[in-house]
């Protein structure tokens, strides 16, 4: 379950990598080819970006935030937002169930 988190942040970051070398390309062809990926990436985030926009609450996206784009340990996460590691750990829980 922790993995559809992880490959959200990933599909963001070929997303991001695609639009880069779209930025700079030359070749009509290599830009078409990299419009279809990204749109095919668009495809598979929009579900994940509402369920981030709509169903989260603010502590569980800044949750996410710092633990999936930022890679911040728990343990340094328990400081940041004053909660236990068990706390936290609940809380994850609840981010990976409303994905699913």
């Amino acid at each position: 379950m922790v993995n559809k988190i992880k490959y959200y942040f990933q599909c963001l970051d070929k997303m991001k990598e695609l639009q880069g070398k779209r930025a700079v390309s030359t070749n009509k062809i290599e830009q078409i080819n990299l419009n279809i990926e990204i749109r095919r990436l668009e495809n598979i985030l929009v579900d994940y970006d509402f369920i981030i926009d709509n169903i989260l609450n603010d502590e569980e996206r800044k949750y996410l935030l710092l633990r999936y784009r930022k890679n911040i340990s728990i343990k340094k996460l328990e400081a940041i937002l004053n909660k236990s590691a068990t706390s936290l750990h609940r809380l994850e829980n609840s981010i990976i169930t409303k994905f699913n």
